[in-house]
């Protein structure tokens, strides 16, 4: 066989310069793609990161202190800020979240030798003093249309439960999808440490302790059993404890018919009490009702004379003291003026008349949420 030594022609030689260039460019756009998408994915990988961290750092926050409201933050003369909102918990601290941006300078070398400077803006957020910044910041723009949402849930509460919702939206000129913080609480989140579930069930005579205010707990005793879809129970103050008085300092002197509330030191206890124990929705004295309800587990002796209720099968814990105050339940509100005070005798173990003195405990009675309250 005769070889063709002519090497090849000149179309032989374009043709396989053109399809090297083909497959070249093929090439190179491929490794570019691949680039392009390892960069992509490793930023939305520390977006997601960075999401990850600051959603646990805020969560953790609630867990620990337990919410109690969230609003938008508001300017010296009350004006809404809109790209930032203040955390409240139950602890007494806040904590303000908040959407910043901050400005950059870029300088250019020009190609005759003069420099160009330009601006612009990236966004950073803040939580608690903290700054978190934003992986790639100057592509990221972010969305806070519905920065913080409230609503509330009707699950069969006394007063229904207020849910919000924080929700920042990170749009990356480069990804596809957008990178959603969405955090999600309700207003009655408890104390990890301290506090019970808001829907617990509790029995009658039930020992729990209240978180009455910021630096005050107290013990008291289930006087109403309440089950898990009540959102408050009523609890009567328990004075086994040597240092739980709360003594009267004095009292009005008639002895008639029992004491008249309106008017009296009592009266002014309650009032005190009212304005320190904070977290309770109702502080007054026990009704005769609830005595019967706590003897027999019926709710009796409406009536504002209730001498005739017998206390011999009352619980120890309900006529531990040698007394404590009570009054009466009365058939009308226009008889709230003339509300008598009444007292459990425990000595002869029956509701008594007897003109109470400064030597005399007073144990109120709280109405209160039970994400303040904890079994003992």
């Amino acid at each position: 066989m005769k070889l063709n030594n002519k090497g090849f022609t000149v179309v032989e030689l374009i043709a396989s310069f053109v399809f090297s260039s083909i497959l070249a460019i093929s090439l190179f756009a491929v490794i570019i793609n691949y680039r392009d998408k390892e960069e992509d994915s490793s930023i939305e990988t520390d977006l997601l990161a960075f999401k990850s961290q600051i959603t646990i750092d805020i969560e953790k926050d609630i867990e620990r202190n337990g919410l109690k409201e969230i609003n938008y933050c508001t300017d010296s003369r009350g004006n809404r800020i809109a790209r930032c909102i203040k955390l409240s918990f139950l602890k007494g601290e806040s904590k303000t979240f908040e959407i910043k941006e901050e400005g950059k300078v870029e300088t250019m070398e020009g190609l005759n030798g003069s420099d160009t400077s330009f601006s612009y803006t990236v966004p950073y957020l803040t939580y608690g003093g903290i700054r978190y910044d934003i992986p790639d910041a100057a592509n990221v723009n972010v969305r806070s249309d519905y920065l913080l949402e409230m609503t509330t849930v009707n699950d069969g509460l006394e007063s229904n439960t207020p849910l919000y919702k924080i929700r920042v939206i990170l749009v990356h000129n480069d990804l596809d999808a957008d990178v959603d913080i969405s955090i999600v609480a309700d207003g009655s989140v408890n104390y990890t440490d301290t506090m019970t579930n808001p829907y617990k069930s509790f029995a009658l005579g039930d020992r729990v302790s209240v978180i009455l205010n910021k630096t005050e707990q107290r013990e008291f005793r289930v006087i109403k059993a309440s089950g898990g879809y009540d959102g408050k129970v009523t609890l009567l103050y328990d004075d086994s404890y040597s240092d739980a008085s709360l003594p009267l300092t004095a009292f009005n002197n008639s002895k008639s018919n029992g004491n008249q509330y309106e008017g009296s030191s009592i009266k002014g206890e309650i009032d005190a009490l009212e304005s320190r124990w904070v977290n309770a929705d109702e502080i007054r004295l026990i009704t005769a009702e609830e005595v019967g309800y706590v003897v027999s587990s019926s709710p009796i002796f409406k009536q504002y004379n209730a001498s005739s209720l017998s206390l011999s099968s009352a619980p120890s814990w309900l006529v531990s003291t040698n007394y404590y105050t009570m009054t009466s339940k009365l058939e009308s509100e226009d008889d709230k003026k003339n509300l008598y005070v009444w007292y459990v005798n425990g000595t002869n173990k029956r509701v008594d008349p007897t003109y109470v003195d400064a030597k005399y405990q007073l144990r109120p009675v709280i109405v209160v949420d039970k994400r303040y309250v904890a079994n003992q």
